[in-house]
């Protein structure tokens, strides 16, 4: 009698597993202002490969991207390569972001990037940018630490 009853608890918890939909996986949202604190530049070629981090100046703090909740936004890059802090890029974009495999691309005025979002909390988010171009054999990204300004 034990043995039947055993077995059919695990039978329910095992006809409950597959019972389950195969629901996205929850993340947290992207929509909001962002901005980049850290960037990874790779660069991997036919002699190797290359990693260097950047930090961000407080005035390249000032720089935000913005994914509103129906797929637009919003990019501007701010610099202080001439001493002075001023507005280096600035674009609206579209984009479509797979939240169950982070996947996004962003189309920009004046072009398209692709990537993907991982590490993203209520806070904070990682978004890699990859370039790769298959005639010189060579991959490129950058990924972007970023902090929810709201």
């Amino acid at each position: 009698m034990k043995k039947i009853l055993l077995f059919c608890a695990a039978l329910f918890a095992f006809s409950f597993l597959l019972s389950c939909d195969d629901d996205e996986v929850v993340k947290s949202n992207i929509v909001g202002v962002w901005k980049p604190v850290k960037m990874v530049e790779t660069k991997v070629d036919n002699n190797g490969s290359n990693s260097e981090s950047f930090y961000y100046t407080d005035c390249q703090q000032l720089s935000r991207w913005t994914f509103n909740e129906n797929n637009t936004g919003s990019v501007v890059t701010q610099d202080d390569t001439f001493t002075t802090c001023h507005i280096a890029f600035q674009s609206t974009i579209n984009y479509q972001y797979n939240p169950k495999t982070g996947e996004i691309v962003i189309n920009y005025l004046t072009g398209q990037d692709t990537g993907k979002i991982s590490d993203v909390t209520d806070t904070t988010m990682n978004l890699k940018i990859e370039e790769i171009d298959l005639n010189a054999d060579t991959y490129e990204s950058q990924v972007y630490t970023m902090v929810r300004v709201n």
